[in-house]
């Protein structure tokens, strides 16, 4: 009753449909604004969806979808067997711990000049820490896929298609001077940049040789590609407190980039033979040669 708060969760959205006999739209937004349970956490979400769907003639047909996600936090709460998270000490208080005077005082300092805790050894006074040792975020996303459909024979179709999903993640980890983890205060950047993109080709069977035969059979070609781009900066110390930047970093700062790159071809087909309806024989395929093996050993079945 001393740490948590009531969580409160909106969900809004707001969808356009309108469809013909050749061609159908929709269009849809989704606001999501969350206030968390733990004190000063919170999470905000914006959802722009758009699909498109047309049939340009008896054989050709075209269909797409493309989604643009914003997520913004001022603090997510921490987690895992670490200092920042607060729920960790849930175990280690007892009940004589007044957590609503720790709440009530935690920027404020005790007869020894210590700041306002019950354990100045091992713990953080919690509110200390969800009010100054905060984890903002902000991460823009776009995921989306076209595809072409060519009708080549009531049986038979093609099917291409390309999608992609890229998003760009910030994030800080601040820690104030005085954490116990971290008495000289600490500060840290990560920016990631990650882009997949998959294309593929299929032929797709699908035939009734007889009353009781039947065959559906799939063969094709796919590539995906990733790439991830990435920034990470740590000041290890700060000389003014409250003032989280590089320029206020207490000696160098520690500086991490790199680029990943991937790709892996791919063969694969299926097929399923069904006897009378009720008795299926099926077989698959798949052969993958991925760039993150030797040139001798990058396929793989």
């Amino acid at each position: 009753k001393g740490l948590f708060e009531t969580g409160v969760t909106f969900t809004n959205n707001i969808a356009v449909t309108a469809a013909g006999e050749r061609a159908n739209a929709r269009f849809s937004f989704t606001n999501m604004d969350q206030k968390g349970m733990v004190p000063n956490t919170d999470l905000k979400r914006n959802t722009f969806n758009l699909a498109l769907g047309m049939k340009l003639n008896e054989k050709i047909s075209t269909d797409g979808n493309i989604t643009y996600t914003t997520l913004k936090s001022n603090n997510r709460p921490g987690i895992g067997y670490a200092g920042d998270n607060i729920i960790q000490q849930t175990i280690w208080t007892g009940r004589q711990v007044d957590w609503d005077y720790l709440r009530a005082n935690y920027d404020k300092r005790d007869a020894n000049g210590n700041i306002v805790n019950w354990n100045h050894n091992y713990q953080n006074n919690p509110f200390f820490t969800l009010y100054n040792n905060t984890k903002p975020q902000t991460r823009n996303r776009i995921n989306g896929f076209y595809s072409l459909t060519y009708q080549m024979l009531p049986w038979l179709k093609a099917t291409g298609r390309i999608g992609t999903d890229f998003y760009r993640d910030s994030r800080e980890i601040r820690f104030e001077k005085e954490t116990t983890d971290y008495p000289n205060g600490q500060y840290q950047t990560f920016d990631y940049a990650s882009t997949e993109t998959n294309t593929d080709f299929l032929l797709v069977a699908n035939k009734s040789i007889s009353d009781n035969f039947s065959i559906q059979a799939t063969a094709g070609v796919a590539r995906r590609d990733n790439k991830i781009v990435g920034s990470e900066q740590t000041a290890t110390a700060l000389v003014v407190p409250g003032l989280f930047n590089f320029s206020n970093a207490d000696g160098s700062v520690n500086v991490n980039q790199f680029t990943n790159t991937a790709r892996i071809n791919s063969a694969l087909g299926s097929v399923s033979l069904g006897f009378y309806n009720f008795i299926y024989l099926d077989a698959s395929a798949r052969n993958d040669w991925s760039s993150t093996l030797p040139i001798e050993n990058s396929s793989y079945f």
